[in-house]
């Protein structure tokens, strides 16, 4: 339903401001948005690297050739401010602290080596010789003057090594206080150093000693270092820029025509010097002296790099946003704008379209009309990897095609899946006339003022939305609170309706959204409200209900579904942090039959708008036949019972009117779409050779072919599912044709004895906040097990970006194989 005005968006946006005459925009709120400190594009131009302040630095890896993201990670410190990059691309390093600097290889995604030095570093610069075995570091140390106060004098600080796990300091030598920057001639011959406003050294990088000092007190330099491949001192001096050949002994100069000491970079590759100044960027040859180009940039820069093999310069601005500008056409063509979230980011085209991480795409807005609405209602049409892709010169044409097929293949999926017959016939229809969007039904929506003690003691509000439909008739009206559908009321007649909705609160922060529907099945745009309401005397509380069987009446037996529900049931009761109160309810073996499962909706109808609900699932999953759905098997589960399909789970967790609902599958074919006939329960050997089972029965009926599987998990892992549906969260523990296994080595499913880890692990807790949300526990069990058992969990489905905090970290660290052991 909400596809119907993506058609609009799709066909007729023709400018980056002007939607059908209305005013159109995509932006990302700043305070969802990282704060970039530093970025680096690799040697290659394949990689970005982008070093964000968290509550300790993170990096996030980017591939520039699918727009990926090929991985993160915590650079632990608060006080890293800049990324340093080796010449073969393979080691980043950066400072922390006052007189520590970490080494990470990129190949092997570990950490290689700590320095701690026995002095400050001063600037927290690194400089990778070419050769990758020495580095340089600018250093500082304190001393104390006639007076008793504090001097500082710099050191350069030159660490070699074979192995970068074992450096070796080599030498250090005096520089003028507070002496930056340094730097090192690309065939390692001499290392410069600016030592004074008006002077520089150059120095034998291996013995340290003076070679040319270069004095001018008429001069004041600005930046000083080489040029690339050049033995060319390179410094700006009031409005020149200015080239020493100090073997030649010769100087040539640029003149600045706005204002002294502009920013400035350097092509890696090229001869190509670009100047940034009062907004103008000009790019030089600095071998001819010629200028090659001259532009407008819209932006105050705060760092700015060249890609090595591709026409674009990238531009870091005080927005938090990576500008990519098209050189050869002066023109802005994408944003990359990097989120809170974990591995969260999104690029963004001047025509509205957009591309990114899941969590980074959640945090789109679309704006028409000053009105802001959820990525949701626009995601279909503007969600375009292949259209954003294109902008970049030199894109590989082979993955453009394959993310134009696979959004292709989504709309489809979703139009077959998921869209009412009359919205089908809408979308088909591809040339639409711009004032047919005044066809769509129209709402307002705002809260009535209430009694004060009613909304403070009790959480009750009231929400006035009015609606406008002139040409049809109203259908129904249904409005969500943190993306869960809590109203779905019939509305009759057409012209002007108000109707006035009672709500009940959530604690905390509460998204209302209203939609309206007509008798032809369009949809008004979202109209969304935030409200507020703080519970006196909340406590937190967690209602889990499990369902595991291992003894089947008719099935293969497993060995430790039963005791995974048990487990995590026993866990949540036993380690609970005092703030959260627990309450189990657990079916397992011959109590778990499908009736006993449908009459946990009268337990499900219990809970409240603000407890926590997790329905957990452990046992045997049936695939997904051409007549039949996939499905979770009971205890009296038979070839001719439908067992407890998708739907019905879905349906079951919707008894809950809890906010907050977490569906978990750990059985096979959990993703639900197409399965795999060689999925017969059988020992098989992983890695060391331990004997693990899976959790899947051998059923010999033909398998859905409808839809490509491999293209569908793509969409799945790719884009957001657009369903509202319960609300709830479903995580399955594997993909659509993947086995779910458990193994003695564990006495646990793989899925659920990760799933337990992470509830306590150090390394889950990603933002290093003492609270594990979903997105974290799900990130830590994924990496767990996706490499190691080729099981891939996921969440299947990933609504509209909601996610909340699922357990607090304890502050002592337990080892999940030491909880339960009975010694």
């Amino acid at each position: 339903m909400k596809e119907l005005f993506l058609s609009f968006c799709f066909y007729l946006l023709t400018s980056p401001v002007l939607l059908m005459g209305q005013d159109f925009s995509i932006e990302v709120d700043s305070s969802k948005r990282a704060e970039i400190l530093d970025f680096i594009i690799s040697k290659d131009g394949a990689q970005l690297f982008l070093l964000e302040k968290e509550s300790a630095a993170a990096v996030k890896i980017i591939n520039q050739q699918d727009f990926s993201l090929e991985y993160a990670f915590e650079a632990q410190s608060e006080e890293v401010k800049n990324i340093f990059l080796s010449p073969n691309d393979h080691y980043l390093a950066w400072v922390e602290s006052a007189s520590r600097a970490r080494f990470w290889d990129l190949k092997e995604k570990t950490e290689l080596a700590t320095e701690n030095f026995k002095r400050n570093i001063y600037s927290g610069k690194v400089k990778f010789y070419p050769s990758h075995k020495k580095v340089l570091f600018s250093c500082a140390v304190e001393g104390v003057d006639d007076w008793n106060s504090p001097v500082y004098n710099s050191l350069a600080t030159l660490l070699s090594f074979e192995e970068l796990s074992e450096t070796q300091e080599l030498k250090t030598i005096k520089f003028w206080p507070k002496a930056n920057p340094m730097d090192i001639s690309f065939d390692e011959k001499y290392l410069l150093e600016k030592n004074g406003p008006h002077k520089f050294t150059l120095y034998d990088p291996n013995t340290l000693e003076i070679i040319e000092t270069i004095q001018d007190s008429s001069f004041s330099f600005g930046g000083v270092e080489f040029l690339p491949r050049s033995h060319k001192v390179f410094f700006t001096h009031k409005r020149e820029v200015i080239f020493y050949d100090f073997q030649n002994e010769k100087i040539t100069k640029i003149p600045i025509s706005k204002k002294a000491y502009p920013k400035y970079l350097f092509h890696p590759l090229l001869p190509n010097i670009g100047l940034l100044n009062k907004g103008e960027f000009e790019i030089w040859n600095w071998e001819t002296l010629q200028m090659l180009d001259k532009f407008s940039l819209d932006s105050e820069v705060k760092k700015i790099s060249f890609h090595p093999t591709q026409p674009l310069v990238y531009i870091l601005n005080y927005k938090n946003e990576i500008e990519i500008w098209n050189i050869r056409t002066r023109t802005l063509a994408l944003k990359l704008i990097s989120t809170k979230d974990q591995n969260g980011f999104v690029f963004l085209d001047q025509e509205g379209n957009y591309f990114g991480s899941r969590n980074g795409v959640q945090r789109v807005s679309v704006i028409v009309d000053d009105e802001r609405y959820n990525y949701e209602a626009f995601d279909l049409k503007l969600n375009r990897p292949d259209l954003v892709l294109q902008k970049i010169p030199g894109a590989d044409p082979t993955i453009i095609k394959k993310y134009a097929r696979l959004v292709e293949e989504r709309i489809k999926f979703d139009e077959n899946q998921f869209v009412s017959q009359s919205e089908k016939e809408y979308l088909e229809v591809e040339k639409i006339k711009a004032e047919q969007v005044d066809d769509l039904p129209q709402l307002t929506i705002k809260e009535v003022q209430s009694n004060d003690n009613e909304i403070i003691t009790k959480g009750l509000a009231q929400l006035e939305v009015k609606m406008f439909e002139f040409k049809d008739s109203f259908k129904h009206l249904e409005v969500m609170i943190n993306h869960v559908p809590v109203v779905k009321k019939i509305v009759s007649g057409k012209d002007i309706i108000t109707e006035i909705i009672p709500l009940q609160l959530s604690h905390g922060e509460n998204i209302i959204e209203a939609i309206v529907e007509n008798q032809s099945g369009k949809r008004s745009l979202p109209q969304q409200l935030k409200l507020n309401y703080q519970k006196p005397k909340f406590t937190q509380k967690i209602c889990f209900f499990g369902v595991g069987v291992s003894a089947y009446k008719e099935e293969e037996d497993l060995e430790y579904a039963h005791k995974d529900v048990e487990d995590v049931a026993r866990f949540l009761k036993e380690k609970a942090p005092p703030d959260i109160k627990v309450e189990t309810k657990v079916l397992t073996n011959n109590n778990a039959t499908l009736a006993a499962i449908r009459a946990l909706k009268k337990e499900l109808q219990k809970t409240s708008v603000d407890d926590i609900v997790i329905l957990y699932f452990a046992g045997h999953g049936r695939r997904p036949q051409t007549d039949q759905e996939w499905c979770f098997k009971p205890f009296d589960y038979t070839i001719e019972s439908p067992g407890l399909t998708d739907a019905a789970i879905d349906d079951l967790i919707q008894e809950s009117p809890s906010r907050k609902k977490i569906v978990v599958l750990d059985a096979c074919y959990a993703g639900e779409f197409s399965g795999n006939k060689n999925d017969s329960q059988v020992p098989i050997n992983i890695g060391d050779g331990k004997n693990i089972a899976t959790r899947g029965a051998d059923e010999d009926e033909e398998e859905e072919e409808s839809l490509e599987a491999p293209t569908i998990d793509r969409i799945k892992t790719t884009f957001n599912d657009l369903r509202n549906s319960s609300g709830a969260i479903i995580i399955a523990a594997s993909g659509a044709k993947e086995q779910a296994i458990e193994s003695p080595e564990f006495s646990n499913g793989v899925f659920t004895y990760h799933f337990l880890q992470g509830l306590e692990s150090l390394v889950a807790d990603a933002n290093f906040d003492r609270q594990i949300s979903v997105a974290e526990l799900m990130a830590y069990v994924h990496d767990q097990i996706s490499e190691t058992y080729g099981q891939q969990p996921n969440f299947k489905r990933k609504y509209a970006g909601f996610d909340f905090v699922l357990w607090n970290r304890p502050k002592k660290q337990i080892r999940y194989d030491q909880l339960f052991n009975e010694d």
